[in-house]
């Protein structure tokens, strides 16, 4: 299993599979060439379905194929789209007052889930992945769209001290700013991230990100996001380890 991490963009890559991210943690993922989401001549990213522990490794073996066999469509097919400049991360700041825009939903009226509210009341909507990877998570955008990847190394809700990545979508612009607010109101930035993706293989509005989060105690967390005026949040339960 490699044991470095996959870099967009750079000279190496890492063999079809399961690599480590910075929080040295497994994500499924591979670099293509090019593909949907990714701007011309850039590398995009494959996700896959990373065997979690105690899995068999003929799975491993499977996805790994499975994989490899996309990322060769799409550098045949040269997909190409529209560049977007990757931001950096900024400085954290407040949440901004109550009186915003209406949420942001980027589903045809009366089709769409409820959004979710503050104290998980209700959680935000989870949905399967299309890409067959884990689940995708609706946030409650004021001025954008927000959407999670929930890339957990688990089947199920997050979990007091585990570290869970998220892969976000985000619409609008400038620098990403994340946080995430405890059920006290005690706000803390990821552990990592967020760190700027190329393009992937997961088709939602906005630029990708990446981020690993560590939450300290169970009950309803507020991820909130911030790009220039536009915001969204994401409420999540997490349970005891």
């Amino acid at each position: 299993m490699p044991t470095d991490r996959a870099v967009d963009g750079g000279s190496r890559r890492l063999p079809v599979g399961c690599a480590l991210d910075p929080g040295g943690f497994l994500s499924g993922f591979m670099i293509a060439p090019s593909g949907p989401g990714s701007p011309a001549g850039r590398p995009v990213r494959i996700y896959v379905d990373c065997p979690r522990p105690g899995t068999s490794g003929i799975m491993g073996l499977m996805v790994a194929r499975r994989a490899a066999a996309l990322a060769v469509l799409l550098a045949v097919a040269g997909c190409t789209a529209p560049g977007h400049g990757a931001p950096a991360a900024s400085s954290d700041h407040s949440v901004p007052a109550a009186s915003s825009p209406a949420p942001v939903t980027s589903d045809p009226a009366g089709s769409a889930p409820a959004l979710g509210e503050a104290g998980c009341h209700p959680p935000s909507p989870l949905t399967t992945s299309p890409i067959g990877v884990g689940e995708q998570i609706q946030g409650t955008g004021h001025g954008a769209q927000l959407w999670g990847l929930l890339m957990f190394a688990y089947l199920g809700p997050a979990r007091v001290g585990d570290q869970e990545k998220i892969v976000w979508r985000m619409t609008g612009s400038g620098p990403l700013t994340l946080t995430a607010v405890s059920p006290g109101g005690v706000r803390h930035r990821p552990v990592w991230g967020p760190e700027a993706h190329g393009g992937s293989n997961w088709n939602k509005p906005g630029q990708e990100w990446g981020a690993g989060y560590v939450i300290t105690t169970p009950g309803c967390w507020d991820l909130h996001a911030d790009r220039g005026s536009a915001y969204a949040d994401v409420w999540i339960r997490v349970i005891k380890h």
